[in-house]
């Protein structure tokens, strides 16, 4: 893969990325691009460039002659990709969610974990990462623009609808005979607690270890467990 040290020198080793999801964005949103090698590579760079940008300098900045500075890519091969910035945030969310859907993904086929196994991890993989800055400050940031932009509103209700059926899959591997629409709710709530707990530790100011014993933790079993 290309090497992004001229576009992430400024994000801290082992912060979040949204490298470490790259093969499956790519197999799950690029496969019908007919992208060569180096085409995937560049899609990439761009995307991380976006990312990087979005949360240092703010939606106003994040141009695209800005991101193309950025990733170190001709302005007209950017836009050989990505025409439009609408286009380029479509690919950014769908990245984001990729991220947190892959490892969802990856609990939910566990095959040696019991349901309530499954759950706990992703109890702690979602809170655990939240607490992250880099996190919260793209999710501050993503939030904020979609109160803005229509458009980038409508992704981002289609990126938490992607999480969301991700939770519920695996709320209903532990709780089968929870009612469809029961379930779909308390997914969404899950979500609720993952942003709530972003702008509590942002208030507070601390990054604190996420606690599976604490009333957090036990609020997040309630919802997945019935009658």
């Amino acid at each position: 893969m290309t090497d992004m040290a001229s576009t992430s020198e400024k994000i801290k080793s082992g912060e979040f990325t949204l490298l470490s999801s790259a093969d499956y964005f790519a197999s799950n949103h690029l496969l019908n691009r007919n992208l060569t090698g180096k085409g995937r590579d560049a899609t990439l760079k761009i995307l991380e460039a976006a990312r990087i940008i979005l949360v240092e300098k703010g939606y106003s900045e994040l141009t695209l002659r800005e991101v193309s500075r950025a990733a170190n890519v001709r302005l007209g091969n950017l836009q050989y990709y990505y025409p439009t910035r609408d286009a380029l945030l479509e690919d950014l969310f769908k990245l984001i969610s990729s991220a947190y859907e892959q490892r969802l993904e990856e609990i939910k086929f566990e095959s040696e974990a019991a349901p309530q196994e499954k759950f706990s991890m992703m109890i702690n993989f979602l809170f655990g990462d939240s607490l992250e800055r880099s996190v919260s400050r793209l999710f501050f940031d993503i939030w904020a623009l979609s109160q803005r932009a229509d458009h980038v509103a409508t992704q981002v209700a289609k990126m938490y609808g992607r999480l969301q059926a991700r939770i519920e899959d695996i709320i209903e591997e532990l709780s089968p005979e929870m009612p469809a629409e029961t379930r779909e709710e308390r997914a969404a709530c899950v979500l609720f607690f993952l942003e709530g707990n972003m702008v509590r530790m942002n208030v507070r100011g601390d990054r604190p270890s996420f606690d599976p014993d604490s009333e957090l933790a036990k609020a997040i079993w309630k919802l997945a467990i019935w009658p």
